[in-house]
């Protein structure tokens, strides 16, 4: 592999873990800043979480299509930076006590320049293709006597590798932003105390209860203002990484030498063997467009569980266990730890290999809503303090060991349904349909906390991804059964 192409893939994922720092920085504080605008857990509380994928609708719908048409680096970079200056808006809203609608449209602008993760995930699918093509071009023998499949292989390793990365963010940016949050509040509280006192002790009295408290709130801005600006400078840093590092992947670099004296007898063929073809190459449709279809509604049932997850977990430590924002950023950091390990040691990308795409998509399913079932429990009132606190650690490890074992299945079996050009597109799309799910879900599920608590918020969510996970494997089975008619009829 050349140097410059060592240096892209790390650059792209160097990006998604500074990127994601908007998001796991301040995944602790979400108790903090509905505490910030006075909101109530429930539907209210969870506008916070929805107003961010309501602009990713826009987004989404943008900036993949675009990077189809334009180049995967320019849409990178210009995604990034907006995410940037999203941020910088969010943390001034808090900062000069901005009402909650200005800080939600901050959020909404935010979410606009969202369509950072299916560019990257394309642009490195354009890489493996690259990959592939130098291989094929060294050694035309490489690929079939190493057992080397792209799509099963590269394509998965490196959307792994990203999975990773991702994780990453989610290893230090909750303990970060925790710490964070803690440590300038604490400075902030303490040095206008100290002023507010010498004031008042210059004028002869002592401090009032108001004054306190109006120091307290201040520096609880102040320190929330501080960290999602860092988040921010995550955004930005990652923009300048792809500007100064990162090289567009040409188109003619994932063809192979002798695509050009094929086309014709390619495209003769094509209409002949376009439904062979599409059966074999969507692991979950006879046609492309059904395959996408039933990715999509997967994912979609998998991110309104996601969603509820990071909405109410932390709410969930706080008001069952006393945990501080610290504690909550130290005990997802703890569990992301689970997520890198399997994300970094390539396990999905084995699993995949050996299992199949479907069946690794399916355990992956089945661990996360395994943990969801478990945080269900956990939340009961009849479960004792000491088996509360087993069930809900054991619970949320079981969901962050399915996270990655699941992450990388959905835009592998998408990527196999689509030829390259259609890569941004086809993963922008699945990229809206998971956010309608992300903006309904908070609302949805906050109610459900509101009103019957987190017993019944976590169990709902858990009955989705079972859901996906049965779906996944019953289309594979109408596939495959399918293809064994098929293959009886002479047809393959």
């Amino acid at each position: 592999m050349q140097s410059s192409t060592k240096i892209t893939i790390f650059c792209i994922l160097a990006a998604t873990t500074f990127n994601l720092l908007g998001f796991t920085l301040t995944s602790p504080l979400n108790p903090t800043i509905g505490q910030h605008f006075n909101l109530p857990t429930g539907a209210s509380f969870g506008s916070l979480t929805s107003a961010y994928p309501l602009g990713m609708l826009i987004g989404l719908f943008t900036w993949p299509r675009l990077s189809d048409i334009l180049g995967r680096r320019l849409i990178l970079i210009i995604s990034l930076l907006g995410s940037g200056i999203g941020l910088s808006l969010q943390s001034y809203a808090v900062y000069s006590g901005k009402s909650l609608k200005y800080f939600l449209l901050s959020r909404v602008f935010t979410g606009m320049f969202s369509g950072s993760a299916p560019v990257a995930k394309a642009f490195l699918s354009d890489i493996a293709d690259a990959r592939e093509k130098e291989l094929r071009d060294n050694d035309p023998e490489f690929l079939v006597e190493k057992n080397i499949v792209p799509e099963y292989n590269l394509v998965s390793k490196y959307l792994g590798w990203r999975d990773a990365a991702a994780t990453l963010s989610y290893i230090c940016g909750p303990a970060l932003g925790g710490l964070l949050y803690e440590f300038i509040r604490c400075i902030g509280n303490s040095a206008k105390t100290m002023n507010a006192k010498m004031t008042w002790m210059n004028q002869g009295r002592s401090m009032t209860t108001k004054a306190v408290v109006g120091n307290a709130f201040e520096g609880r801005a102040n320190a929330l203002s501080f960290v999602i600006g860092m988040s921010a400078l995550g955004s930005l840093i990652a923009s300048l990484l792809i500007m100064t590092f990162v090289k567009d992947i040409q188109k003619d670099d994932m063809l192979s030498s002798n695509d050009d004296d094929d086309e014709e007898e390619s495209s003769k063929l094509e209409e002949a063997a376009k439904k062979d073809l599409q059966m074999n190459s969507c692991p979950l449709g006879q046609s492309l467009w059904t395959g996408v279809a039933t990715v999509c509604v997967i994912s979609f049932l998998y991110h309104i569980a996601d969603s509820t997850f990071f909405a109410f977990y932390p709410a969930l430590l706080q008001s069952q266990m006393g945990f501080s924002a610290r504690e909550i950023g130290m005990s997802f950091t703890g569990f992301a730890c689970v997520s890198f390990l399997f994300s970094a040691t390539s396990l999905s990308s084995r699993l995949i290999e050996r299992t199949g795409v479907v069946n690794a998509c399916a355990l992956g399913l089945t661990a996360v809503g395994t943990g969801l079932l478990g945080l269900s429990t956990s939340a009961s009132p009849l479960v004792g303090v000491g088996l509360m606190k087993l069930l809900t650690f054991g619970a949320a490890a079981m969901y962050f060991a399915g996270v990655p074992l699941y992450g990388p299945t959905i835009p592998t079996m998408l990527l196999l349904c689509v030829p390259p050009h259609q890569r941004g597109s086809v993963l922008g799309i699945d990229g809206i349909i998971n956010t309608m799910g992300r903006i309904v879900s908070p609302l949805l599920m906050g109610e459900i906390y509101r009103r019957h608590g987190a017993t019944a918020t976590f169990g709902s969510a858990s009955i989705f991804v079972f859901t996906s996970s049965y779906i996944a494997l019953l289309r594979r089975f109408f596939v495959k059964r399918t293809q064994r008619k098929l293959a009886e009829e002479g047809s393959f």
